[in-house]
């Protein structure tokens, strides 16, 4: 989840890129490139997609700096 700052600044960019690719970048590695559905204006980001379990625990990992 982002702070408020955070928040304001990804609401933006998904209210700006509807329909099209964002690269999510953790350590200088891409590690998803969804299409933005919809502005994301709560703060809270949700990732769908046909990933494998390994994948998933990978994102999870990185994204809590684990």
């Amino acid at each position: 989840m982002f702070n408020k700052e955070g928040a304001k600044k990804f609401y933006l960019l998904t209210k700006n890129n509807i329909g099209k690719y964002t690269a999510i970048v953790i350590d200088k590695q891409i590690i998803s490139i969804p299409i933005v559905n919809s502005a994301i204006s709560e703060g809270k980001v949700v990732i769908e997609g046909n990933f494998t379990k390994e994948e998933i625990e990978s994102m999870i990992r990185n994204l809590s700096n684990e």
